[in-house]
């Protein structure tokens, strides 16, 4: 299905929701997920839209999802792409800058001090800052 086909987006789904139920299975998130709370079970990976996030309980288990994640897109004809990727380390409640290392040894780069992204509203860089005035004034939008 080529880009801009009505199909796209519904294929798009379908494709993406795969890789998402495989890494959110219980068998893999309580492994390899984060505990958000004791009475909810490890969440390991969510989407939205095209943005696919992995949330792990640390950067070996992260390491293992992106690699999982990556074949699992890879078998359904998507992939990944390291450059157009960050990794947010937070370890003990602080940003800590260190890269993932992919089993096909591409590098994805950290979030460092003097670098800010911008992930659905929310800006990191050392540290996750929340401009609620500004949030808000987009909603209103």
């Amino acid at each position: 299905v080529t880009q801009g086909s009505p199909l796209s987006p519904t294929v798009f789904n379908l494709c993406q929701d795969f890789v998402l139920k495989q890494i959110a299975d219980a068998d893999v998130s309580s492994i390899h997920g984060f505990k958000i709370h004791q009475n909810v079970e490890n969440i390991a990976i969510v989407g939205f839209s095209d943005d696919t996030t992995i949330i792990a309980k640390n950067l070996a288990s992260a390491t293992t999802l992106v690699n999982i994640a990556k074949d699992l897109f890879s078998t359904v004809g998507m992939q990944i792409n390291p450059t157009k990727s960050t990794i947010i380390n937070v370890e003990d409640g602080q940003l800590v800058p260190k890269s993932l290392t992919l089993l096909d040894n591409s590098v994805i780069p950290p979030v460092e001090g003097n670098t800010c992204i911008k992930y659905l509203g929310v800006n990191f860089n050392d540290e996750i800052v929340f401009d609620r005035k500004s949030f808000l004034s987009q909603l209103e939008k």
